[in-house]
């Protein structure tokens, strides 16, 4: 249960970083407020698309998700000030405790399939 909720929160991170930068990127220096859950989609779509370029030259594997980090840890330097504004935003209106809840539950729920075949 643990590995799945680590495993969830770097899904929530990275899928947050690169959604955040890839909307930044497409709208420019636009300061609109956007939802998580916009922010989210964009980055599930742009995690799918750098999977699937990464799969052209190999296998998706530790590697891919190394280059993922990298990518966001990127991301939040060149914005940081803006990223961190906008989680603040978000614990303020107090929609940060529902999608922490929302993380948790999955990684619990993930817990209990059977997705390795050692049984992790």
């Amino acid at each position: 249960m643990v590995l799945s909720i680590i495993n969830f929160g770097w899904i929530f991170i990275t899928t947050f970083l690169l959604g955040y930068g890839g909307i930044r990127l497409i709208l420019g220096n636009g300061r609109a407020k956007h939802h998580v859950d916009l922010i989210l989609a964009a980055g599930l779509m742009t995690v799918t698309v750098y999977a699937e370029a990464f799969s052209i030259f190999g296998p998706v594997n530790l590697w891919a998700s190394i280059g993922l980090g990298v990518i966001g840890i990127v991301i939040f330097f060149l914005l940081h000030k803006e990223i961190i504004s906008y989680v603040r935003s978000i614990i303020k209106e107090k929609r940060f405790l529902t999608y922490f809840v929302l993380i948790l539950l999955l990684g619990a729920g993930g817990g209990n399939f059977k997705f390795c075949s050692n049984g992790l």
